[in-house]
């Protein structure tokens, strides 16, 4: 059962997680595996409450369950389950199946990323949408949203990409961020953690700039020309190109609802890679929004005012309070991405 615990894990870490932090660590017992969150993998303003990590726990949930049913196990989930142990996510304990059934999603596990590179305005082809809104039917607490009219899609880029104009404007920011990038693949490979420069999908222009931008006193006398907002500007632009934006809305603030969040996530995004529909997380702004409400020491007072006009705007689209937002994700056709970035091997301690 130990080798099966292995694989299953293996597959279970190729979940997605905030810049690519992997936010968990795990224990194999006999019968059961238990997950730990690690908070210090990720401490940015855009994980506040350690909630964009426990939506990466959601997703690597979800690839358990996936990559069980090919040993012919039913995992039982029990979340949260001691009071005590503030970081245990999950235990997770299986029954077995009648019989060795792979879901059709496992064949998405490995192929499943980011792709950040411009998609084709156009609309998603009926049948795939409708299999991706079917997606969310079992998850009672959590369902799709979408946005597709033009007018509406370029409000929610703009929006989303007020998260780079920001970032480039906030010193605390820009240096978690920049520290946060492997600049070749060799290093990407050796820290198999944080974004690997070649998956932001930037042109040799920008490429260059984006490099000079590593330096806050060179940033700060790029931004007196405009070069913040050229970023959000050329950003927006990106996340306009898309078939829609489409946000999954939850009904409470639990850390369960969290945790589903998460698992539909993963369901929906794996699901859009067997039909070869690209997909994006934008959620940068909305998690900026979220902290913004609680940490205003890090945030100007600007940047706090266009944040709130950035609420007003989310809610108004989607049509609920940004607090129901877990994720907003661009979706749509175009070109394969040019990189992935690496990934951990799992930290596992056997009991």
């Amino acid at each position: 059962m130990v080798d099966a615990f292995e694989d299953i894990i293996n597959a279970a870490i190729l979940a997605p997680s905030g810049e690519n932090c992997q936010p968990w660590r795990f224990e194999i017992f006999s019968d059961e595996i238990s997950i730990f969150n690690l908070p210090e993998r990720d401490e940015s303003l855009y994980n506040w409450g350690q909630k964009g990590s426990l939506i990466a726990h959601g997703a690597l949930l979800e690839n358990i369950k996936i990559k069980a049913s090919t040993f012919g196990l039913k995992p039982i989930i029990k979340l949260f389950p001691d009071a005590f142990q503030n970081h245990l996510v999950a235990k997770v304990k299986f029954e077995a199946l009648s019989g060795k059934v792979a879901s059709p999603l496992e064949a998405s596990l490995n192929t499943r990323c980011t792709n950040r590179k411009p998609y084709k305005e156009k609309a998603l082809e009926p049948q795939s949408r409708a299999k991706l809104i079917d997606l969310s039917k079992p998850f009672n607490e959590v369902k799709l949203s979408f946005l597709e009219k033009k007018s509406d899609i370029k409000l929610m880029a703009q929006t989303a990409a007020l998260n780079e104009r920001i970032l480039f404007e906030n010193s605390s920011m820009h240096n978690f961020f920049f520290n946060h990038i492997n600049w070749n693949k060799e290093e990407d490979r050796q820290k198999s953690i944080g974004f690997f420069i070649e998956t932001l999908e930037m042109p040799f222009p920008a490429k260059f700039m984006f490099k000079l931008a590593k330096n806050w006193q060179n940033l700060q006398k790029l931004n007196q020309v405009g070069f913040s907002k050229m970023v959000a500007f050329a950003n927006a632009k990106t996340y306009s190109s898309c078939s829609a934006i489409v946000a999954l809305i939850k009904q409470n603030d639990s850390n369960e609802s969290w945790i589903l969040s998460g698992q539909l996530l993963q369901r929906f995004w794996l699901a859009a890679t067997s039909l070869k529909i690209n997909v994006q997380p934008i959620t940068g702004t909305l998690f900026l929004i979220r902290a913004g409400l609680h940490e205003t020491e890090i945030l100007s007072r600007k940047h706090i005012q266009l944040l709130f006009q950035a609420k007003k705007d989310i809610e108004k689209l989607f049509e609920t309070e940004i607090e129901n937002i877990a994720m907003i994700l661009r979706v749509g056709y175009g070109k394969e991405p040019s990189a992935k970035s690496s990934r951990l091997q799992p930290q596992i301690t056997y009991v």
